[in-house]
């Protein structure tokens, strides 16, 4: 099971919205509970109290299918675990999306996302936002209470001291044998295991919300572009479509292979830093003296959506070329020792 959570500003409160209500890739998005209305409702009282964020976003992603009792047990431990007012469920959005599995299989496709309120209309208090720990314990717990094989994440020994500790009811054997088996496949030590890549920054999943639903809109405004012109309807559907292909590479995956791309293609490392900025990077330089890259991502008119900046990481790491090498080619680029 995958468990994450973000907060979600006020002013890209409607992108979550648009999240919810479009399939996008997924096959389907059918709502559980609440309407798209009640995000206009939370970003209107967080501006009415002057917060900076409007909606707490939780996804779960359960490896197998899950009853509608299992699904109703993983709020009541959300619930509890993260200390939110146990009315905030009937005030929740929820949409299931669901994508198809490469084995035709059922389940593992099939996730919810749920959408409340950040700030509470009453008290105007901010609720608390989980951590990444609270996330991972929450998980295993369920996993375990429904029988599921435990998938080790970043911090599961932190979750299975917490469930020794905590949930003597649960048989912690599943887990340990999952992290041990995980650790044996990469040289690990058990005791100290952690997962690579379990989780994503937020700021990267909402970045990669925000670039999904431009690209929807845009697929669908092409569509309607076409229909009108005279084109028939499945003609239509079907170029945009091949045009929704060619912008899946301004996505995250896409935007980082095109760096690895450009760099491989690069014969003088001199010459890297001005051929990112030629193709829509910017390069800087973090708190440690590193080279790091982002994405300038334009004004979309058709949506509306403003133009954003999107920090991608360390350079040399996305580049996969030797740090000090490229240090000194930005440092020549910029003529001289670049700043913050």
């Amino acid at each position: 099971m995958i468990l994450k959570t973000e907060s979600i500003p006020v002013e890209d409160t409607e992108n979550l919205r648009n999240y919810f209500e479009d399939p996008g890739e997924n096959e389907y998005a059918d709502w559980i509970q609440g309407c798209p209305a009640q995000f206009d409702f939370m970003a209107l009282i967080a501006e009415s109290y002057r917060k900076v964020d409007s909606v707490r976003h939780l996804i779960v992603s359960p490896s197998e299918l899950l009853s509608d009792e299992q699904w109703d047990r993983v709020l009541d431990v959300v619930v509890q675990e993260f200390r939110v007012p146990d009315d905030i469920r009937r005030r929740m959005c929820i949409v299931e999306h669901a994508k198809a599995r490469a084995d035709g299989l059922p389940g593992a496709g099939r996730h919810r996302h749920h959408g409340f309120g950040a700030v509470d209309a009453t008290t105007a208090k901010v609720l608390k936002m989980s951590s990444y720990f609270s996330n991972e314990y929450v998980a295993r717990c369920l996993e375990l209470e429904f029988g599921h094989d435990p998938t080790p994440g970043r911090f599961s020994n932190y979750a299975l001291r917490r469930i020794r500790e905590e949930r003597g009811d649960l048989d912690p054997a599943p887990l340990v044998e999952a992290i041990r088996i995980a650790a044996e496949m990469e040289g690990a030590d058990p005791e100290n295991y952690q997962a690579r890549g379990s989780y994503r920054e937020g700021t990267h999943r909402h970045f990669e919300r925000v670039l999904k639903t431009r690209m929807e809109r845009e697929a669908k405004r092409r569509a309607r572009q076409l229909i009108d012109g005279g084109m028939a309807p499945e003609e239509a559907r079907a170029v945009a479509a091949e045009d929704r292909q060619v912008a899946q590479r301004n996505l995250l995956p896409g935007l980082c292979q095109r760096i690895r791309e450009i760099a491989a293609s690069c014969e003088d490392m001199g010459a890297l830093p001005g051929m990112l900025e030629d193709a829509g990077y910017s390069i800087r330089v973090s708190e440690t003296d590193a080279p790091v890259i982002d994405w300038e991502m334009p004004e979309c008119r058709h949506s509306g959506d403003p133009a954003r900046t999107m920090p991608l990481g360390a350079l040399d790491r996305l580049a996969r070329v030797d740090r000090a090498a490229l240090k000194e080619a930005v440092q020549t680029y910029f003529d001289g020792p670049i700043g913050r």
